[in-house]
């Protein structure tokens, strides 16, 4: 039977995915970085959808600067990454 997606990052890319990002500091510096060029946030409580959040390199971000964030992922292992450093 053919591999999905979801067979692919649950068996091969999900748990090597945040190791082959380097250093996760440095990643999360560069996300933030990235969403300072945006035009202003809509202000604290406003929400943000991160589709494919994986362990959070944009929904973390987006949570400090008080951001409601709703991160969908489908690789479980991505999410439970996110779930720790959230």
């Amino acid at each position: 039977m053919p591999k999905t997606v979801d067979d692919h990052f649950a068996d091969l890319l999900g748990p090597v995915y945040t190791w082959m990002v380097g250093d996760l500091d440095a990643a999360f510096l560069r996300s933030d970085a990235e969403l300072d060029v945006l035009p202003q946030s809509p202000g604290v409580g406003a929400t943000a959808i991160d589709v494919g959040a994986g362990f959070g390199l944009h929904a973390i971000p987006l949570a400090r600067r008080g951001f409601s964030v709703v991160a969908l992922d489908s690789c479980e292992t991505l999410l439970n990454d996110l779930r720790q450093r959230a």
